[in-house]
């Protein structure tokens, strides 16, 4: 099964909005058969982790769908429960899938208080090209920040669909280059950065989603896609962060997918565009360079001095520098790296970066100041800097500050 991603910049999703229902005397009956539904239909737990959200129902506006027939039925929906003593948090997903692959997604993260219901509706446009046959409503329930899948319901509810025209409005995108930074990633110190090209060769532009996913073994643990418009006869290069800290230890296999610009597809898939490996911190994977002898006189403490954004407040697509002043505070000279990571308000790391052998000398260059970029791939939402200053090879923790800056991304 091809799991929901993360949600990321640009992304076109139909409706992620989660209507609350409060249980009243009116539906109880029907309470009591979906939740008997929920725990006993089969869902798949994929991972141990307990939860009490489970999934009553899900079902279409129509069972039969025919294609090119004006205002077609097209709202589809999942309904949830906590059936729990304490509120839980949790993530949303509903998929539909053809033959063909997924063609619609809607997926929220929220708090469900005990016994409370909710639903999730999700949109999906039937164009005429798309295929015939039976398509699957596919419901995944997850931790906080798609961590961790707690049950999958790889067929919740179907609906059919007939009167496919079977015409492609796409011609076929190619793979020109994918390339990563690095092959090996040490865990809690890199990152990943892929770069890829999607070129078109028809004599059309070609509007579509660009597709960047991370598997491991048959898991995936990472998503971000765009809506682009390829040129005729031109490219489209994106990059984006593949790999950051938080990733556990194991192989990783970057995939890459082209659709059309409302899912359906895919036009092509790019099974293996690249691979990497996370380690864990003290295994080298290299030859270490021959080290020359420090300095003269008494190795000193470097110490921040001000951390300050250019701008706090950006939208979704932006970025933004945070700009770390340091001063070597005693001794005669100090070699250190720093460390630089963006946390959301979950506490998941969402961005790390770093500069090592950053060489202090006193009264030839005791001050410096380094500037630090945040991705453009973050979805809204508040996010807080921390920085970390080390001797440098991340021998030695000198300072951390936990909180220097908040970082504002409005939709």
């Amino acid at each position: 099964m091809r799991l929901s991603g993360r949600r990321t910049v640009n992304s076109q999703i139909i409706h992620n909005n989660v209507y609350s229902y409060s249980l009243n005397h009116s539906f109880r009956l029907v309470f009591t058969f979906a939740l008997l539904f929920a725990l006993f239909a089969g869902a798949t737990n994929a991972h141990a982790a307990p939860s009490s959200v489970q999934l009553l129902t899900a079902w279409p506006d129509a069972l039969n769908v025919t294609l090119g027939v004006p205002n077609l039925p097209n709202l589809h929906r999942a309904r949830f429960i906590n059936t729990g003593t304490s509120s839980e948090r949790v993530l949303l997903d509903l998929e539909i899938h053809s033959s063909l692959g997924r063609i619609a997604q809607a997926f929220e993260e929220r708090t469900l208080a005990p016994g409370e219901m909710v639903e999730l509706p999700l949109t999906a446009k039937y164009q005429p090209y798309f295929p015939n046959g039976k398509y699957a409503f596919k419901v995944g329930i997850f931790t906080p920040g798609w961590a961790e899948l707690v049950r999958w319901h790889d067929e919740a509810a179907t609906t059919t669909v007939t009167g496919s025209s079977g015409a492609a409005t796409n011609g076929t995108p190619t793979l020109r280059s994918a390339s990563l930074d690095r092959t090996t990633m040490v865990r809690g110190v890199d990152s990943v950065r892929g770069t890829a090209s999607i070129s078109n060769s028809s004599s059309a532009s070609m509007p579509v989603i660009i597709d960047y996913e991370v598997y491991r073994g048959t898991t995936k643990v990472y998503q971000v896609f765009w809506g682009e418009n390829v040129p005729a006869g031109g490219a489209v290069t994106k990059a984006a962060i593949l790999g950051i800290g938080h990733l556990p230890v194991g192989d990783y296999t970057w995939k890459i997918g082209v659709f059309r610009s409302d899912w359906s597809g895919p036009l092509a898939w790019f099974d293996a565009a690249g691979k990497f490996e996370v380690i864990e911190p003290g295994i080298s994977t290299t030859t270490p360079a021959a080290t020359s002898s420090p300095p003269s006189g008494v190795r000193g403490d470097v110490a921040m001095v001000f951390a300050k954004q250019n701008n706090p407040s950006i939208s979704v697509g932006s970025t933004t520098n945070l700009n770390v002043s340091l001063n070597l505070e005693s001794g005669d000279w100090q070699d250190i790296l720093v460390d630089v990571e963006l946390y959301n308000e979950s506490g998941a790391m969402m961005h790390q970066a770093y500069k090592d052998n950053l060489k202090f000398r006193k009264d030839t260059a005791a001050f410096r100041s380094e500037d630090f970029t945040s991705p453009e791939t973050l979805p809204a939402g508040t996010y807080h800097w921390k920085v970390g200053v080390f001797e440098a090879g991340w021998t030695k923790l000198l300072h951390w500050h936990d909180k220097v800056s908040t970082l504002t991304i409005s939709p």
